[in-house]
């Protein structure tokens, strides 16, 4: 073999097997725990994901009955459901209920419930509820797939002493790519990263060390519905060199 093919044929193997990170803020990622994730890939008919400390149980790409949750009686009627349970490593339980299209009749109805103006037609919600103390943790994202300049993807996590910007990531941590679509999502509480999650590939989660515990299962509780209604864009990637 030709040597200057060979040395082409090794860079190109190392590009494609390099273990890449979304670009997330460094103290954050010095103060957090990377936890690579099992389970997002591969089956969906039994799918279950842990990573770190957390694992769920099966995901239900629909919703069983529950009528004691606000956020699940407002959207029974949406086309596009996931629900499962996420625990922690103490088993103690998040029931996590999400919408990833909503009917333009339930459209003004997520406005009123979140209180905010209704101005993309994309968006994913959901409800996390901890049994344990009754405490619900409500979140949305606007235009969850696409962060253009026109079309920015933000959104926000809201529950008791949480209360958490979320901003949709396009860049990797050492390359430049050519990418509008989001390879992660990062979590901003006042102006302080308190986490982050990894959407491509196999998919990764950071939470910052010293939140309390419930607020660590609320937030691997949002991670894990990020990574799973996502589609797998690991291929859609241009690496600049």
């Amino acid at each position: 073999m030709h040597k200057s093919l060979l040395v082409l044929l090794l860079a190109l193997g190392a590009v494609a097997c390099k273990d890449y990170n979304i670009k997330i803020d460094q103290d954050m990622r010095d103060e957090a725990q990377q936890m690579p994730v099992k389970g997002r890939q591969g089956n969906m008919l039994n799918q279950k994901v842990s990573y770190g400390e957390f694992r769920t149980d099966r995901v239900k790409r629909g919703w069983v009955k529950r009528y004691n949750i606000p956020f699940f009686i407002r959207f029974e009627g949406a086309s596009e459901k996931l629900s499962f349970n996420q625990f922690n490593e103490q088993g103690t339980t998040a029931e996590v209920f999400a919408i990833s299209k909503f009917t333009n009749k339930e459209l003004p109805v997520l406005g009123e419930f979140f209180g905010i103006p209704i101005d993309y037609k994309f968006y994913f919600a959901g409800t996390i509820y901890l049994p344990a103390t009754g405490h619900h943790y409500d979140f949305v994202v606007y235009n969850p797939e696409a962060n253009t300049r026109f079309r920015r993807t933000h959104g926000f996590i809201k529950g008791p002493g949480l209360e958490a910007d979320i901003q949709g990531i396009t860049q990797l941590d050492d390359r430049k790519v050519w990418n509008l679509d989001n390879l992660g999502f990062e979590y901003i509480q006042e102006n302080k990263s308190i986490g982050a999650v990894q959407v491509f590939n196999a998919g990764k989660v950071w939470i910052r060390k010293g939140l309390s515990e419930e607020h660590r299962l609320a937030l691997a509780a949002l991670s894990t519905s990020l990574m799973i209604r996502s589609q797998d864009i690991s291929n859609t990637l241009s690496i600049q060199p």
